[in-house]
């Protein structure tokens, strides 16, 4: 990892009272997080407390439309109508929308109108990202899929399919204008080059990858997954640092612009982690941090308490998850 030590727990962001499935961060430091709880948060950092965040903003939705909200208002200012299942993923770029969804497709929305359909999927989206661009208006897009493949859309359609996981995509990361990050089910992260060259194929989560963000401009990245673990990785594909955590997924993983890591996870708590010593929590609550992940760990197996005879079958992941 370039530079400094390595992550501690900064703070713990506590609202949601079931998983939290997606987070994001802005360039000034804000975190959003959504949940199972049907509701997406605001939370801004606390200018008394250097290591603290409070949950400013409190936004509610349930069903197939995408709603966009003012960042500090609780009304709706466009319903985004168009998708016919539940909608997985979102992300922002280039000034466009995109969104990915249950019902096998994608969509590109351009002033809050739907301008292309992306439909080439044999199963759920659960990752989309915009790449980088020099002032087209029509971005680049990659799509990650439960059909184990990523694909690169230009123009709303697809130019690339990307072959190489053995199980369902769940996350996609831009490391650059020429290369990108991809996890999987198969607890594998595997570097591609935009061109469709697999590069590397990195391993050390014993279980499903959920999510994958990369943390530095040198290239550095974290992920996250089902075997309890959030684990930090050097530019080179090596794992620098395990976290282990008190939740059995982590379902989500992002990066602050200061290169802390949030992450979200089904007990209902988001984590931030940093390398700052100032802003590391207090000794007594990094205490109870370890204390609640040794009290957490099950020991069965690399399933964290899970016993494989009781798993159901991979049809599963093509139904859509249950508020």
């Amino acid at each position: 990892m370039s530079g400094g030590s390595g992550y501690k727990l900064r703070c713990n962001l506590l609202g949601h009272s079931k998983d939290v499935r997606a987070v994001t961060t802005s360039r000034e430091g804000l975190v959003v997080t959504a949940s199972r709880d049907a509701t997406a948060r605001l939370w801004v950092p606390q200018a008394t407390s250097g290591n603290s965040f409070e949950a400013e903003q409190v936004y509610s939705s349930r069903d197939t439309n995408i709603l966009i909200f003012p960042l500090r208002s609780q009304q709706a200012v466009h319903t985004l109508s168009g998708h016919s299942d539940t909608v997985s993923c979102l992300t922002w770029g280039n000034g466009v929308l995109v969104s990915g969804s249950w019902d096998h497709s994608g969509r590109i929305w351009t002033n809050w109108e739907c301008s292309h359909v992306l439909k080439g999927h044999e199963g759920p989206l659960w990752s989309v990202v915009v790449l980088p661009s020099e002032g087209s208006n029509s971005p680049n897009i990659l799509t990650a899929s439960a059909d184990k493949t990523v694909k690169l859309w230009k123009e709303g359609k697809v130019c690339t399919t990307y072959s190489g996981h053995k199980d369902c995509v769940r996350g996609l990361a831009v490391v650059n204008a020429t290369q990108f990050l991809s996890c999987s089910n198969d607890a594998t992260v595997i570097r591609w080059s935009i061109s469709g060259e697999l590069l590397a194929t990195y391993y050390g989560h014993t279980n499903f990858i959920y999510g994958v963000s990369v943390v530095t401009q040198e290239g550095d990245f974290v992920t996250g997954g089902e075997d309890r673990t959030l684990r930090v990785w050097g530019a080179n594909g090596e794992c620098v640092q395990t976290i282990h955590m008190p939740a059995q997924s982590v379902w989500a993983v992002a990066a602050l612009p200061n290169s802390d890591i949030v992450c979200g996870s089904s007990d209902g708590t988001c984590r931030i982690f940093t390398r700052v010593e100032e802003q590391q929590a207090s000794p007594e609550d990094l205490k109870e941090f370890e204390e609640s992940v040794a009290k957490s760990t099950m020991a069965v197996g690399d399933l964290g308490g899970i016993k494989k005879s009781e798993l159901p079958g991979k049809e599963v992941l093509f139904a859509p998850g249950k508020t």
